[in-house]
């Protein structure tokens, strides 16, 4: 970056005011030089400061350190350097000091400012003889300003891919729900159709009767399949039943497989927003779909809580479990992380072989 060069170059530029200082001979042209020098380092951008190397008391700053830090000059001059580190760092400066590598060290650190404010800086440190005494010359990059331009970068790139990522979901939802009408409305009243028109046949022989019979019986399997389907696809929002209904119809799914089902649901739907519902309706069922395909439960708990802006769900079984550090996540868990994510929610997922799986989302409804 230019400023870091600019800081690298004024930083060898003060050092030779230093040293210029330190070996003064009075004739005009080092009078004129030294003149540069004290210019130089008293104009920098950057805030730059002189300290003793064995006390770190303070010897010298500049009007850029004065203006950053708050202090005035005299009260420079009566600091060391720890008064300006935070005090957490105390051990970690002296540490570097006494093992030599302080002057190698250009990672940020944090600096605190006359009024107690925190900030960022980043350091470049030269070792310097100033009057007649061992110093290090320091020059200040202050980062604070740029950390937080990309710290809000950052969140403004996690807010966007939220955004996209609910659009996805919106559409996705829109799709299914276009799809389980179509099943249910077209494909189902055809199947029906079928069907009226094979009890209006008349069979010749009792084989065609029986023939006739078991193709009746297989549409009615279809249609039967076909609503299920539809069910699934279509989000609960279309059904006119409230979030909490919507989940007491999944739970026969889980009877397929002989599971009992513990539910508790405490919730005020009006504070929830639509998408939300939705979201967490396809959480529930993608969960039961995963234990009803893996889980081999016999028991399955789920508690939805609401506390003031906290919405709290939980879901576990006490199936077989799966080990988390050597099985990769699957499509099933994976979409359900996707839709937490989606609403800055956080999940939280416990499982072990032969203890059950048991996951825990929390959203802030604010």
């Amino acid at each position: 970056m230019p400023y870091q060069n600019a800081g690298k170059s004024l930083a060898l530029e003060t050092g030779k005011l230093a040293a210029t200082i330190n070996n003064h001979r009075p004739d005009y042209k080092s009078e004129k030089t030294e003149a540069l020098y004290r210019y130089i380092f008293d104009n920098s951008p950057f805030a730059m400061a002189i300290f003793d190397a064995a006390s770190l008391e303070i010897l010298e700053v500049n009007e850029t350190a004065i203006k950053i830090y708050g202090y005035s000059r005299q009260e420079f001059l009566h600091l060391t350097v720890y008064d300006i580190r935070i005090p957490e760092q105390h051990d970690l400066l002296r540490s570097q000091i006494d093992s030599g590598v302080y002057l190698f060290d250009k990672t940020l650190r944090s600096h605190k400012k006359k009024n107690g404010d925190v900030i960022q800086i980043e350091p470049t440190l030269t070792e310097i003889i100033y009057k007649g005494r061992k110093a290090y010359l320091i020059t200040v990059n202050d980062m604070t300003e740029k950390l937080a331009m990309q710290q809000e970068l950052t969140r403004a790139k996690v807010r966007r891919q939220r955004e996209i990522t609910r659009a996805s979901l919106k559409a996705q939802e829109k799709s299914r729900t276009e799809i389980g009408r179509e099943l249910h409305d077209n494909i189902n009243q055809l199947l029906v159709a079928s069907v009226l028109f094979f009890k209006k046949t008349q069979p010749a022989t009792d084989g065609d009767k029986a023939l006739l019979e078991t193709g009746t019986d297989i549409i009615n399997t279809a249609i039967s399949e076909i609503r299920k389907l539809s069910s699934t696809l279509v989000s609960p929002s279309l059904n006119k039943l409230s979030l909490k209904d919507s989940i007491v119809h999944l739970l026969p799914s889980l009877n397929v497989i002989d599971t009992a089902v513990e539910f508790d649901v405490r919730i005020n739907e009006n504070t929830i927003p639509e998408e939300l519902k939705i979201s967490l309706y396809r959480i529930i069922q993608e969960q039961f779909s995963n234990i009803i395909k893996h889980a081999a439960a016999t028991k399955v708990k789920l508690k939805m809580i609401q506390a003031q802006n906290i919405l709290t769900l939980m879901v576990s079984d006490n199936g077989i479990g799966f080990d988390q550090t050597r099985h990769a996540r699957g499509i099933g868990l994976d979409n359900i992380i996707h839709r937490v994510e989606s609403y800055n929610g956080k999940i939280f997922i416990e499982s072990s072989p032969g203890c059950g799986c048991k996951i825990n989302v929390e959203f802030c409804l604010e």
